[in-house]
């Protein structure tokens, strides 16, 4: 169960996403949860998560994924584990879902981190993370050979930054900044030695 969420609201939010059609929507909300809460979550983002994370293997082109993902957008909606945005380019999650979505997320063979700056925690060990999101300003955490997405959001992205990831994410297929304020990269190595990166 998640601190805060009822015992039967977290079985009936559980027993929803055991019960979605495929892995594929499973996955879409999942990425959902790397938004923080009450966020208008572009639905071009979620395109583009799931296509570098190679989540639609039976889309054979981005038009195709895009496609798709409207769909499972529309689906999730329908089940009452999306809500509809003002927007029909974006979607929201409402809290609670959101809560339950990373607590699924956060064990294997997931392993999402999602982290503000807001809270003040200790890094678990993030060997086998291979999805985390930082909203704020924070530092890269160290010590994740198998991220394949790293989404950072509101805060500054510096030469050090790129460089860790240079360094250390050798696996990393996705990398996004959202309103980011970029500094002086300087000399930094580009993320183009990432060979794995979409």
């Amino acid at each position: 169960t998640v601190p805060g969420v009822n015992e039967k609201v977290y079985s009936s939010i559980k027993l929803s996403y055991d019960r979605l059609e495929s892995d594929e929507a499973r996955s879409c909300l999942l990425l959902c949860s790397l938004f923080p809460e009450d966020y208008d979550i572009p639905i071009e983002y979620l395109v583009r998560y799931g296509w570098g994370r190679g989540y639609f293997s039976n889309c054979s082109t981005l038009e195709d994924t895009r496609n798709r993902v409207h769909s499972l957008v529309a689906q999730l909606q329908r089940r009452f584990l999306l809500i509809d945005s003002s927007n029909r380019e974006t979607t929201k999650m409402h809290d609670i879902v959101r809560d339950v979505a990373i607590s699924i997320a956060s064990r294997d063979p997931h392993q999402f981190l999602v982290r503000s700056h807001a809270e003040n925690k200790e890094w678990p060990n993030l060997a086998t993370y291979d999805t985390i999101s930082l909203v704020g300003d924070m530092e890269i955490p160290v010590g994740c050979p198998k991220l394949e997405l790293l989404q950072m959001m509101d805060g500054r992205f510096s030469k050090g930054s790129m460089d860790i990831i240079c360094d250390a994410m050798k696996e990393l297929k996705v990398l996004a900044l959202v309103g980011m304020e970029m500094e002086d990269l300087g000399s930094s190595r580009s993320p183009g030695v990432l060979k794995n990166l979409w």
